[in-house]
Protein backbone atom coordinates (compact mmCIF):
# COMPACT_ATOMS: atom_id res chain seq x y z
CA UNK A 1 0.00 0.00 0.00
CA UNK A 2 1.25 3.41 -1.04
CA UNK A 3 0.43 6.07 1.54
CA UNK A 4 -0.38 9.54 0.24
CA UNK A 5 1.70 12.62 1.20
CA UNK A 6 -0.76 15.18 3.39
CA UNK A 7 -0.34 18.46 1.44
CA UNK A 8 0.80 20.95 3.32
CA UNK A 9 -1.23 24.23 3.82
CA UNK A 10 0.73 27.25 3.38
CA UNK A 11 1.02 29.73 6.49
CA UNK A 12 0.30 32.96 4.74
CA UNK A 13 -2.88 35.03 3.40
CA UNK A 14 -4.19 35.13 -0.30
CA UNK A 15 -4.18 38.37 -2.32
CA UNK A 16 -7.77 38.22 -2.36
CA UNK A 17 -7.76 37.93 1.58
CA UNK A 18 -5.41 41.37 2.25
CA UNK A 19 -7.91 43.35 0.24
CA UNK A 20 -10.74 42.52 1.99
CA UNK A 21 -8.52 42.77 4.95
CA UNK A 22 -7.54 46.51 4.22
CA UNK A 23 -11.17 47.76 2.67
CA UNK A 24 -12.68 46.14 6.04
CA UNK A 25 -9.69 48.28 8.17
CA UNK A 26 -10.09 51.35 6.13
CA UNK A 27 -13.94 51.43 6.74
CA UNK A 28 -13.41 50.73 10.07
CA UNK A 29 -10.84 53.78 10.76
CA UNK A 30 -12.85 56.34 8.24
CA UNK A 31 -16.00 56.05 10.72
CA UNK A 32 -13.72 56.20 13.83
CA UNK A 33 -11.96 59.06 12.66
CA UNK A 34 -15.59 60.62 11.65
CA UNK A 35 -17.20 59.66 15.07
CA UNK A 36 -14.08 61.36 17.21
CA UNK A 37 -13.87 64.39 14.79
CA UNK A 38 -17.81 65.20 15.21
CA UNK A 39 -17.29 64.48 19.20
CA UNK A 40 -14.66 66.97 19.59
CA UNK A 41 -16.06 69.42 17.48
CA UNK A 42 -19.08 69.47 20.07
CA UNK A 43 -16.68 68.87 22.90
CA UNK A 44 -15.14 72.45 21.26
CA UNK A 45 -18.63 74.13 21.11
CA UNK A 46 -19.63 72.94 24.81
CA UNK A 47 -16.70 74.22 26.06
CA UNK A 48 -16.89 77.72 24.62
CA UNK A 49 -20.29 77.93 25.80
CA UNK A 50 -19.41 77.20 29.33
CA UNK A 51 -16.86 79.81 28.86
CA UNK A 52 -18.94 82.56 28.05
CA UNK A 53 -21.25 81.61 31.04
CA UNK A 54 -18.05 81.44 33.59
CA UNK A 55 -17.63 85.03 32.29
CA UNK A 56 -20.94 86.00 33.16
CA UNK A 57 -20.68 84.74 36.45
CA UNK A 58 -17.24 86.10 37.09
CA UNK A 59 -18.22 89.53 35.96
CA UNK A 60 -21.51 89.29 38.51
CA UNK A 61 -19.40 88.51 41.35
CA UNK A 62 -16.84 91.14 40.54
CA UNK A 63 -19.48 93.62 40.29
CA UNK A 64 -20.91 92.40 43.69
CA UNK A 65 -18.16 92.25 45.65
CA UNK A 66 -17.25 95.98 44.97
CA UNK A 67 -20.44 97.01 45.65
CA UNK A 68 -20.86 95.10 48.94
CA UNK A 69 -18.34 97.26 50.41
CA UNK A 70 -19.15 100.49 48.28
CA UNK A 71 -20.40 103.63 51.16
CA UNK A 72 -22.72 105.02 48.48
CA UNK A 73 -24.08 104.47 45.14
CA UNK A 74 -22.71 108.25 43.01
CA UNK A 75 -24.65 106.90 39.17
CA UNK A 76 -26.41 104.60 37.59
CA UNK A 77 -27.33 104.31 34.15
CA UNK A 78 -29.52 101.95 32.67
CA UNK A 79 -32.41 100.67 31.33
CA UNK A 80 -32.33 100.64 27.12
CA UNK A 81 -29.23 102.73 26.94
CA UNK A 82 -26.74 101.38 24.63
CA UNK A 83 -23.88 102.27 27.16
CA UNK A 84 -24.89 100.77 31.19
CA UNK A 85 -23.02 102.51 33.73
CA UNK A 86 -22.81 101.99 37.61
CA UNK A 87 -20.63 104.07 39.76
CA UNK A 88 -19.98 103.52 43.41
CA UNK A 89 -17.76 105.31 45.91
CA UNK A 90 -15.96 103.51 48.60
CA UNK A 91 -15.69 104.38 52.32
CA UNK A 92 -11.61 105.98 51.42
CA UNK A 93 -13.17 108.18 48.73
CA UNK A 94 -12.06 106.01 45.76
CA UNK A 95 -15.05 106.03 42.87
CA UNK A 96 -15.28 102.74 41.44
CA UNK A 97 -17.35 102.71 37.39
CA UNK A 98 -18.14 99.55 36.00
CA UNK A 99 -19.06 100.58 32.27
CA UNK A 100 -20.80 98.13 29.48
CA UNK A 101 -19.62 99.06 25.58
CA UNK A 102 -21.85 97.60 23.45
CA UNK A 103 -20.29 97.96 20.37
CA UNK A 104 -16.70 96.05 21.39
CA UNK A 105 -19.22 93.65 23.85
CA UNK A 106 -17.34 94.49 26.91
CA UNK A 107 -17.09 95.21 30.69
CA UNK A 108 -14.64 97.79 31.86
CA UNK A 109 -13.73 98.94 35.56
CA UNK A 110 -12.28 102.30 36.18
CA UNK A 111 -10.82 102.91 39.63
CA UNK A 112 -9.94 106.22 40.25
CA UNK A 113 -6.82 105.41 42.75
CA UNK A 114 -5.55 103.04 40.04
CA UNK A 115 -6.15 104.80 36.56
CA UNK A 116 -8.38 106.84 34.99
CA UNK A 117 -8.10 104.42 31.67
CA UNK A 118 -10.39 102.15 32.10
CA UNK A 119 -9.51 97.69 32.48
CA UNK A 120 -11.59 95.49 30.69
CA UNK A 121 -12.87 93.04 33.23
CA UNK A 122 -15.27 90.80 30.54
CA UNK A 123 -15.65 90.08 26.68
CA UNK A 124 -18.18 88.56 25.13
CA UNK A 125 -21.21 90.52 26.83
CA UNK A 126 -24.25 91.30 25.28
CA UNK A 127 -25.94 93.48 27.78
CA UNK A 128 -25.24 94.42 31.59
CA UNK A 129 -28.07 95.66 33.59
CA UNK A 130 -28.77 97.32 37.29
CA UNK A 131 -31.89 97.44 38.91
CA UNK A 132 -31.78 99.91 42.09
CA UNK A 133 -34.02 99.21 44.60
CA UNK A 134 -34.77 100.39 48.14
CA UNK A 135 -35.04 98.95 51.50
CA UNK A 136 -38.72 97.93 51.15
CA UNK A 137 -38.28 96.18 47.91
CA UNK A 138 -39.53 98.76 45.20
CA UNK A 139 -37.61 100.29 42.59
CA UNK A 140 -36.44 103.60 42.53
CA UNK A 141 -37.24 106.81 40.29
CA UNK A 142 -34.33 108.19 37.91
CA UNK A 143 -34.40 110.94 40.26
CA UNK A 144 -33.33 108.84 43.45
CA UNK A 145 -30.79 106.74 41.84
CA UNK A 146 -28.08 107.56 44.50
CA UNK A 147 -30.32 106.56 47.41
CA UNK A 148 -30.30 102.72 46.18
CA UNK A 149 -29.69 100.51 48.92
CA UNK A 150 -29.86 97.57 47.14
CA UNK A 151 -28.66 96.45 43.13
CA UNK A 152 -29.64 93.64 41.33
CA UNK A 153 -26.70 93.15 38.49
CA UNK A 154 -27.16 90.86 35.61
CA UNK A 155 -24.83 89.79 32.87
CA UNK A 156 -26.00 88.60 29.39
CA UNK A 157 -23.82 86.42 27.02
CA UNK A 158 -25.15 84.85 23.99
CA UNK A 159 -24.80 81.00 23.09
CA UNK A 160 -24.81 80.67 19.31
CA UNK A 161 -25.07 77.54 19.27
CA UNK A 162 -28.45 77.68 21.13
CA UNK A 163 -30.52 78.89 18.46
CA UNK A 164 -28.63 82.33 19.03
CA UNK A 165 -30.41 82.72 22.96
CA UNK A 166 -28.86 85.38 25.79
CA UNK A 167 -27.81 83.28 29.14
CA UNK A 168 -28.02 85.70 32.29
CA UNK A 169 -26.07 85.35 34.94
CA UNK A 170 -27.51 87.87 38.21
CA UNK A 171 -27.60 88.57 41.75
CA UNK A 172 -28.81 91.36 43.99
CA UNK A 173 -26.51 93.04 46.40
CA UNK A 174 -27.19 95.08 49.45
CA UNK A 175 -24.75 98.11 50.69
CA UNK A 176 -23.60 96.82 53.65
CA UNK A 177 -22.24 100.76 55.25
CA UNK A 178 -25.35 102.07 54.19
CA UNK A 179 -24.99 105.92 55.78
CA UNK A 180 -22.80 104.67 57.65
CA UNK A 181 -19.30 104.86 55.83
CA UNK A 182 -19.75 107.96 53.36
CA UNK A 183 -16.37 109.86 53.13
CA UNK A 184 -16.36 113.26 54.51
Amino acid sequence: MSRRKPKRHRGGFSLLEMIIAMTLLSVVMTAVTSVLGTSRQAWEAHEADHLRLRTAHAAVRHIVRAVREAAEIVNITTGSTTNTRLTVILSDGDTLTWQHDSSRKTISLTQTSVSSMPTVIAEGVETLEFVPFRVDGGQFQSSMMHRAQEIEITVGVLLPRETPVVRRAASRVWLRPFGRNRPA
